[in-house]
């Protein structure tokens, strides 16, 4: 079993280390130990994100090809991702067909209208970006 201060060491020797500075702007400046150590723990956790069995699933969910799959820069995806903060969540719903539009929200309320409130189209996950309705525009 690992001893509080061991593993207060190797969190010292690792990961970040509170050693702040004061600047112009007021902000702390952070360094980091072993910067390396940090990036390859970093890659290890992608990696496992991107286990086999969710490589099967998605594969077999589009219909990829493990040359397509290869095909596709994961690392910019994941960037590019970090670029919507706030807007994450939305944006894997969109990507995967999961949005909450009327279409998907019918299969479990019967009751629910399918169609666009500012257009009156059918309102589908695709629809969102192309619905020609003024009011969807301020969204």
């Amino acid at each position: 079993m690992t001893t509080t201060n061991e593993l207060s060491k190797e969190l010292e020797d690792i990961a970040i280390v509170g050693v702040l500075e004061e600047t112009t702007q007021l902000q702390p400046n952070i360094h980091i130990r072993h910067w390396d150590k940090v990036i390859r723990t970093i890659h290890q956790l992608r990696e496992e994100v991107m286990s086999q069995e969710y490589v099967t699933w998605i594969r077999s969910k589009y219909g990829w090809s493990m040359k397509t799959f290869n095909e596709i820069t994961w690392d910019a995806f994941h960037r590019a991702m970090t670029q919507f903060e706030g807007h994450q969540n939305s944006i894997r719903k969109y990507i995967h067909g999961w949005l909450p539009v009327a279409e998907m929200v019918q299969r479990y309320n019967k009751n629910e209208i399918t169609m666009c409130p500012c257009c009156q189209g059918r309102e589908r996950q695709d629809h969102i970006l192309q619905c020609p309705g003024e009011q969807s525009k301020a969204h």
